[in-house]
């Protein structure tokens, strides 16, 4: 990758409201997770991070938060060049970013536009519509308004775009319809 001009960032994930709990309210294992990823950006002559932590629940909102100024501080006093990014759900059910608290922490956003509709569905429909609509709801252009309405600004908002479709097995063909069967996200 480097000897390609692209640079390198590490991810940083944890998935599930539970696994998440545990980790924010431990401080002992954020200061673990932030010296291991110092060290492998170190060694990996890597550009930065991709916090990625998925089913934050709203208890966690104030932790999470201060984990996300907290990593950011810790990598910058290492390495003022380290950037770092932030995936920001296609829709905040539960208000868990803090976009006017972490925001100086953030050097650039992605936005996961996608999974509006997938296998949890109860109707078929599509996986990232890019307009809200009376049959399927929010899309991607409300996800882009409601983060730029919390703070983030546009210079650091990049949106993702899936490169796949859903298959559903439905009771009618009318739209939306039922979902007898889930297919797979081809």
């Amino acid at each position: 990758a480097k000897a390609h001009n692209c640079k390198i960032f590490l991810s940083v994930t944890n998935f599930g409201a539970s696994n998440n709990s545990e980790f924010l309210n431990n401080p002992t294992a954020q200061e673990n997770l932030i010296e291991n990823i110092a060290e492998l950006l170190a060694y990996r002559n890597a550009d930065g991070i991709n916090i990625d932590f998925e089913e934050v629940s709203s208890k966690s909102k104030l932790e999470f938060n201060n984990f996300i100024v907290k990593i950011s501080e810790k990598l910058k006093s290492k390495n003022p060049k380290y950037m770092i990014s932030l995936c920001l759900y296609a829709e905040d059910w539960h208000h868990v970013f803090d976009i006017p608290k972490i925001n100086s922490s953030i050097d650039f956003y992605t936005l996961m536009a996608y999974d509006y509709y997938g296998s949890f569905s109860k109707v078929a429909g599509p996986i990232a519509p890019l307009k809200t609509s009376n049959e399927f709801g929010n899309g991607v252009e409300y996800s882009v308004n409601y983060y730029l309405s919390e703070g983030v600004t546009s210079d650091k908002l990049i949106v993702g775009v899936p490169y796949y479709g859903g298959e559903w097995l439905t009771t009618t063909n009318t739209v939306p319809s039922e979902v007898s069967n889930f297919i797979a996200n081809p």
